[in-house]
């Protein structure tokens, strides 16, 4: 007799629908898919994928080579991420270095690329009617690129800045310590961004001439796989892409494999310390494994890492935070190659963890041993399955230029019937996969890695000026971990209660949503929404909350509430999360936020959990000083993030108000301790107004349901409350401020903001179509051109519509002064292009706003997004959108001549410069320009906004919309 879990998997199984295009390859697809795909493959072995979507207004496409930066020679580290910088700037049929990035953005676009260890990929996205001409564009960069003498003396530069501008990333400084534990012989240990140093000219050694060896050698089209998506016949599309891709050289050149240990035999039983910049604690836990095909589909791996790194009750992880050592745990795949593969074991540790390393080890152990000795149950696969099968049962369109980029790595290895299906069905219980992986779990084919800013260390990686240090560990050690047996406190996870049930589709309501509830204490929206297909909805709920934010130690204590809250539910929703329902608590600027989505069916015992959570909060001492300590880590961390993040951080705290500083927070931090979160508690819900969004598959008697369990709980005795929301500065007009912020880093950052004196519709149209007409452009001038940086963005910050234009820069070499007046002169040249410019280039540019902003929602959460934000501004215009694209259609060329004098010639409005001197020689302080000089010094938030006037949220501003 069938168990009910296979019962319901073999119902969702037998859903599983095909995609068959003419040439008879079946591609399992969602039923919830409406999309068609065909895989191809052309005369020269390009492997093809299409992708047609009926309702898609924006067309995508993705290039895989299946080379990367493994294949850089010895003395040439970074060529291959040197090259995909390259092949942007100019080819024989488009020789202008901008011809192909500006195309992109004059009509709606994005486009980039990564270079990995063993692929390089390049995407775009673009407005569907331009879909054909960028496809054109694209493939020359595979047929004709020119290498242009001149701009790859330039482009070099652009890597250096990359290289320096994130040298200070923890993430690729743990990964420069990493590649020390590996074998010295394999490509993986090399250096894979390049730099000035890696890529100069050397006698008989032209950069230029091995680029073009380098890409001569390797970019061959039997090595490539490209996706393509837009809302064309897939018969159109195939005609496209054999006439533009078919001229790409087939070199016959065969994939390297890598056919190299990832590790000697001496380096699995050692250990490595890392010291981190940020305040960050965790240990990682490396097994080898061997590459073996028919596991691709099996999973092995995952089911493994699935009960490894399980988070309920009697779980590894629940035991090692009984004892105080850790913070979270993951297992399963990670480092790949061609020919090899890892098993990886992640945990975060608390201080006190550190300290018990060998400890924690040695409950892994007796974890593993535990699965090796009881073996890993049907019941259990089956239930991975079943999650796996609902979720692309009831699979949502991923955004085209994403689904692309997966198609096209896929398409590398991955037979077509499998491109959609292979990350979510399992083809059959692989019981030798599993028990090869956990022969391969033992002490002797183990390497870890512990990273903590208090470890000793006696070396320094070349690149990224990481200490770190290498220890043998010693056969004691190895002999305890061997030894470990099994904790009886470690169990296997129980049956998952959350799997839903009900996948019944409730009748859609259409329209928008309707306010079932206004009271002083709660206010409901709801609308029933099956459209999209899915049994699932989202639950948003504001809790404006007056005791949460009337000062820094109030927000403080707020933070630390919530994620006691989180923590104390972990092990009860992990399973819920699992079966692919999720809630969370977390803090905003009027008081808490719940956000509860997934599977309908199983919503309202998860609510009912959070709420008495919520009011029943159980901690104990070594929880709430972890809890505190994190918060300190995140907020010290901040200062850490790469300059071009700091400076645009510090623009928001000096404009919005009420805003605390990290000072201001750390401080409360200090002064708390675990009674006075009792007591914060007992009082927070004192005054309260609730407001409340359902959407998606409930009726609006399960939402009044779901409310109801907020009513008893949280509102009846509660006194009705009223918190204002956040205000924005007003920069009063002509004035320029200044602002300099103190940063650990050897580049130099500015953000230059420029504030808006009015907020209409129409205003905040015009700003969205000059931002449009200036991103590419000062891209193009500022970082390609003029090469001061590989960070320039141009962005707007208009949390409560108030419009803006913010130019910033990253620069290693340049200092601010001389930043600011490049900008400067940038905005003062581009006027005289804005006057060449056609109207047809001009309306292109309008339509582009256009496009994104009448993008059709593909998610229920997107929809649901679109309504909880009219919902929070207190508009209650679910049609904004619609009204802000017919505003765009309005905007003409002069309005935008008019709004850029005003703005960047007559100079009437307020500016705002933030910026950093690095420490690197040559950014000294005093070397700064007078522009930055002359303006109006800001010496702290405080005196900034004491007598500054606040604009208030654009719904209390009578008559403008």
């Amino acid at each position: 007799m069938k168990s009910p879990v296979q019962t319901l998997l073999t119902a969702v199984v037998f859903c599983i629908s095909l995609s068959t295009d003419a040439r008879g390859v079946d591609i399992e697809k969602s039923p919830n898919d409406d999309r068609q795909y065909r895989h191809i493959t052309l005369s020269n072995g390009l492997k093809v994928t299409l992708i047609q979507d009926s309702s898609a207004v924006v067309g995508a496409a993705s290039m895989d080579v299946a080379i990367g930066a493994g294949s850089d020679p010895k003395d040439r580290p970074g060529l291959a991420h040197f090259l995909e910088h390259m092949l942007f700037l100019g080819t024989e049929k488009y020789p202008q270095p901008d011809d192909y990035s500006s195309f992109i953005q004059q009509h709606g676009g994005s486009n980039n690329a990564y270079t990995t260890f063993a692929n390089t990929n390049y995407f775009f996205e673009i407005d569907n009617e331009q879909l054909e001409p960028a496809l054109d564009r694209f493939a020359q960069f595979f047929i004709a690129p020119l290498f242009s003498k001149t701009l790859v003396e330039r482009e070099k530069n652009a890597v250096h800045s990359e290289f320096t501008g994130k040298r200070r990333e923890d993430g690729l400084r743990f990964w420069s310590v990493r590649k020390k534990g590996l074998n010295p012989a394999h490509p993986m240990t090399g250096f894979t961004t390049g730099n000035l140093d890696t890529l100069a000219d050397r006698p008989g050694a032209d950069i230029r001439d091995e680029l073009i060896d380098f890409y001569n050698q390797h970019y061959s089209s039997n090595i490539m796989s490209l996706a393509l998506a837009g809302n064309y016949p897939l018969e159109t599309m195939e005609i496209w892409v054999r006439q533009k891709f078919s001229s790409i050289k087939n070199q016959n050149t065969t994939r390297q494999k890598f056919n190299i240990p990832l590790f000697t035999d001496d380096q699995l039983t050692t250990r490595l310390n890392v010291t981190p910049l940020t305040d960050q604690r965790f240990m990682l836990l490396t097994f080898p494994l061997p590459k073996i095909a028919e596991h691709q589909f099996t999973r092995p791996r995952s089911y493994i890492g699935n009960v490894i790194g399980h988070e309920g009750p009697g779980s590894l992880l629940s035991e090692l935070k009984r004892q105080g050592w850790v913070t979270g745990l993951s297992a399963g795949g990670s480092t790949q190659t061609r020919a090899a593969d890892t098993f990886d074991i992640s945990i975060g540790l608390t201080a006190d963890g550190v300290d018990h390393v060998d400890d924690i080890i040695e409950n892994v152990f007796a974890s593993i041993n535990r699965l090796k000795q009881s073996g890993l149950p049907q019941w259990l696969f089956d239930e991975n399955q079943l999650i796996d099968e609902l979720s692309f049962r009831y699979q949502e369109k991923a955004p085209v230029s994403r689904l692309v980029r997966a198609l096209s790595v896929r398409a590398q290895d991955w037979p077509a019937q499998k491109l959609l299906s292979g990350p979510y069905r399992r083809t059959r219980f692989d019981t030798e996969g599993v028990r090869m992986i956990l022969d391969k779990l033992q002490p002797d084919n183990m390497q870890l890695i512990v990273a903590a800013p208090e470890l000793p260390t006696d070396r320094t990686t070349k690149w990224y000026d990481t200490p770190y240090s290498i220890i043998t560990l010693s056969e004691d050690r190895l002999k305890r971990w061997q030894n470990a047996g099994v904790n009886p406190r470690i169990e296997m996870p129980a049956p998952n209660r959350f799997l839903p049930q009900d996948l019944t589709l409730r009748a859609d309501g259409r329209g928008d949503p309707i306010k079932l509830i206004d009271t002083p204490r709660l206010q409901v929206w709801h609308r029933t929404d099956s459209s999209f297909g899915v049994p699932r909805a989202n639950f948003r709920v504001n809790l404006h909350l007056p005791n949460a934010t009337r000062s820094a130690r109030a927000s403080v204590l707020t933070e630390i509430f919530a994620q006691l809250v989180n923590e104390q539910l972990s092990e009860f929703s992990y399973a819920a999360n699992l079966a692919g329902l999720g809630a969370g608590l977390s803090t905003n600027s009027r008081g808490l936020s719940l956000n509860m989505s997934g599977y309908a069916d199983g919503q309202r015992k998860m609510l009912e959990s959070v709420v008495d959570a919520m009011q029943n909060l159980k901690f104990d001492q070594t929880l709430f000083t972890q809890i505190k300590r994190e918060l300190k880590e995140e907020i010290t961390n901040n200062t850490q993030d790469a300059p071009y993040k700091q400076t645009a951080n510090r623009t928001y705290q000096l404009l919005y108000s009420p805003y605390f500083t990290e000072q201001q927070r750390l401080s409360a931090i200090e002064s708390i301790e675990r009674p006075d979160i009792k007591r914060f508690a007992d009082k927070l819900f004192n005054e309260l107004r609730v407001v409340a969004l359902s959407h998606g598959n409930l009726t609006g008697k399960e939402t009044l349901e779901h409310v109801e369990i907020l009513r008893q709980s949280l509102t009846k005795q509660a006194q009705p409350a009223s918190v204002k929301r956040i205000h924005m500065v007003e920069l009063p007009a002509g004035n320029n401020y200044a602002h300099e912020l103190s940063v650990n880093h050897a580049d130099n950052a500015i953000s230059v903001y420029m504030q808006s004196t009015q907020r209409d519709r129409a205003t905040r149209a015009r700003y969205a179509v000059l931002r449009q007409l200036l991103s590419q452009p000062a891209y193009n001038e500022l970082r390609t051109t003029q090469q001061l940086g590989y960070f320039v963005f141009t962005y707007t910050i208009d949390l409560i519509q108030v419009p803006s234009v913010v130019i910033a820069i990253q620069s290693p070499a340049t200092a601010p002064g001389a930043l600011y007046t490049a900008i400067e002169q940038f905005l003062q040249d581009f006027e005289t292009d804005l006057l060449a410019m056609s109207d047809d280039a001009f309306q292109a540019n309008v339509q582009a706003v256009v496009a994104r902003v009448e993008e059709p929602e593909t998610r229920l959460s997107h929809r649901t997004s679109r309504y909880w934000s009219a919902i929070i501004r207190e508009d209650y215009r679910f049609d904004a959108s619609a009204l802000f694209a017919e505003a765009l259609r309005s905007v003409s060329k002069q309005d935008i001549l008019d709004l850029y004098s005003k703005l960047f010639v007559e100079k009437e409005n307020g500016r705002l410069v933030v910026y950093s001197n690095g420490t690197s020689k040559g950014s000294e302080t005093d070397t700064i320009p007078n522009p930055l000089k002359s303006m109006q010094p800001i010496a702290s938030l405080e005196t900034f906004k004491k007598d500054k006037n606040l604009l208030p949220p654009l719904s209390e501003v009578p008559g403008v919309e």
